[in-house]
């Protein structure tokens, strides 16, 4: 096997136990978050947009993956493909947090070895803790942002921009479906609901759909 420099990203599909236990528990109405996330990742496939690309998905993780080049146009198909799966998530009311990064890869159909994805994994796990794809600062020193679907954070850290496809006539339908996932989720996940709202109204400032409280008042 080859180690070989490859962008890579880690995503973790937020309240994925929660998507197991109700469909396991679905009864004759049948599973409804399996068939929502099998059809994203297929329309995901289909419209790849390198054939050097793959994506993988095993329990609540999501590994996509392409060779490295050194070119900010590589790297820019890399971070639309990356941008299109968390679109078609967030339409579908799945929201996800994830990391990108660069470094020596291997992978088969046994195994995946790989640096690239130890660090994409610790962005996810350690510095995202929001609904977004966070950049590493090492893909950031090689690339400049500007002309790319990023986004920086008022906490400074740059993730993908996924809002770019779509219309501002229905984001408050789609914010307010994901939104729907975080209403009993504790402070946490009440947290990612208002950073996700906060992210809308940056792109669409005229969104109406209020964000999730952390404080209960009791009268």
């Amino acid at each position: 096997m080859k180690l070989d420099y490859y962008f890579l990203s880690f995503i973790d599909i937020l309240g994925f136990s929660e998507m197991v236990k109700s469909d396991c528990h679905s009864g004759n109405s049948g599973p409804i978050f399996l068939p929502l996330i099998k059809e994203t990742l297929s329309e995901a496939r289909k419209i790849q947009l390198s054939e050097n690309q793959k994506l993988i998905q095993f329990s609540d993780s999501i590994i996509v993956s392409r060779p490295f080049k050194p070119d900010s146009g590589a790297f820019k198909e890399f971070l639309n493909s990356i941008s299109l799966l968390q679109c078609l998530l967030f339409r579908k009311g799945i929201l996800c947090r994830g990391g990108i990064a660069h470094g020596k890869h291997s992978e088969d159909d046994d195994i995946i070895f790989s640096q690239a994805l130890v660090e994409a994994y610790r962005i996810e796990n350690s510095i995202a803790q929001f609904p977004r794809v966070v950049i590493s600062d090492d893909l950031l020193n090689l690339f400049s942002p500007n002309g790319l679907p990023l986004a920086t954070d008022t906490d400074g850290l740059t993730f993908v921009n996924y809002l770019l496809g779509i219309e501002p006539a229905e984001i408050d339908d789609l914010l307010s479906n994901a939104l729907s996932a975080t209403k009993s989720g504790g402070a946490r996940v009440a947290a990612k609901g208002r950073w996700l709202v906060d992210y809308c109204r940056s792109v669409f400032p005229d969104v109406a759909t209020e964000a999730p409280k952390s404080i209960a008042f009791h009268h």
